[in-house]
């Protein structure tokens, strides 16, 4: 089966779960993944160059070069191993179900190697309201970004990604490009969001409560003009929702922050990341956004949230950012 993500093509004989389905193409597609049966054991044979953990300190991803090929190795659910040509092979660990592996490939391994190819590829969730302006959402871990674009996508928007948007520049604008349209929810939030009787969900992984929503619309995800870029901040402990401005500078730091990321030693590719990121904030603006996190404040967010985007929209061309 040939699958979208990101605008390119995957190969894959293992189902991906959420991702829509290529038109006929024609040639080798941009990545062609191959699953195999192995222990996690594979780990220690490597020397490790990067490691990334999580809120818990506990290691999440490991890094290493391997001759020309990319090794990526997340404990208890697979090993990457990625070539040249464009071939992921994932070496499964003895406890990761299919929904593991999925969500491995992507949610961490397709973004990083497309970031590694020169793309940005950001931590983002996006949605496009209905004047097609997107709005892309910018956050740490656990701040929030799908659940804030579930309750805008139930507010008219269309959920372009839940947290991975691929930006590309042109002459004009900055271009979303979604990777697929589901999200990634707590019980609690399907609950809140959907009621007890939520739209069928699968799990995420085997090491999470986190349920997998299926594709929200049957349209393939199609790339956006990005409007306005939210960065999540801590939730407020008043009721005030607060947005404010952020310079370009700013902006430029926590974009390049959130961005997906591999061979961190890659000087080369730093620089280009530094200055895609700068380009994309002198162009769009920014803002950080804080709000009580009440599920019964979110349609008072959507609404401010709407009511800026159609602001920003109604103004004059801004020769500065053009």
């Amino acid at each position: 089966m040939i699958y979208l993500f990101a605008g390119h093509t995957v190969s894959s004989a293992f189902v991906l779960l959420g991702l829509p389905v290529a038109p006929a193409v024609c040639g080798l597609a941009d990545f062609r993944v191959v699953i195999e049966d192995a222990g996690d054991s594979l780990a220690a044979e490597t020397t490790w160059q990067h490691r990334w953990r999580d809120p818990f300190g506990n290691i999440s991803l490991s890094f290493a070069r391997c001759g020309d090929s990319l090794v990526l190795h997340f404990p208890d659910a697979a090993k990457v191993t990625a070539s040249p040509d464009g071939t992921v092979a994932v070496s499964r660990a003895p406890r990761a179900s299919d929904e593991t592996l999925c969500h491995v490939l992507l949610d961490q391994v397709l973004p990083r190697l497309l970031a590694h190819r020169g793309h940005l590829v950001v931590h983002a969730a996006a949605v496009v309201d209905d004047d097609r302006h997107g709005i892309a959402i910018i956050g740490d871990s656990g701040r929030g970004k799908s659940t804030l674009s579930a309750a805008l996508a139930a507010s008219g928007c269309r959920l372009l990604s839940d947290d991975c948007l691929l930006l590309e520049l042109d002459e004009r604008a900055v271009h979303a490009i979604p990777s697929y349209p589901g999200l990634r929810l707590l019980p609690d939030s399907l609950t809140a969001l959907y009621g007890e009787t939520p739209p069928d969900t699968s799990p995420v992984a085997h090491y999470t409560d986190k349920r997998r929503l299926a594709r929200t619309d049957n349209r393939k995800p199609q790339p956006s003009t990005v409007t306005a870029m939210l960065l999540l901040q801590p939730p407020v402990d008043s009721a005030e929702i607060r947005i404010d401005p952020l310079s370009p500078q700013q902006a430029c730091i926590e974009l390049v922050r959130n961005a997906f990321q591999l061979d961190l030693g890659d000087m080369q590719r730093a620089s280009k990341l530094l200055a895609q990121a700068a380009e994309i904030t002198r162009r769009v603006p920014v803002f950080s956004i804080a709000y009580p996190r009440h599920y019964a404040a979110l349609p008072n967010v959507t609404e401010q949230i709407r009511t800026l985007i159609s602001t920003i929209a109604a103004r004059p061309p801004d020769p500065d950012r053009m």
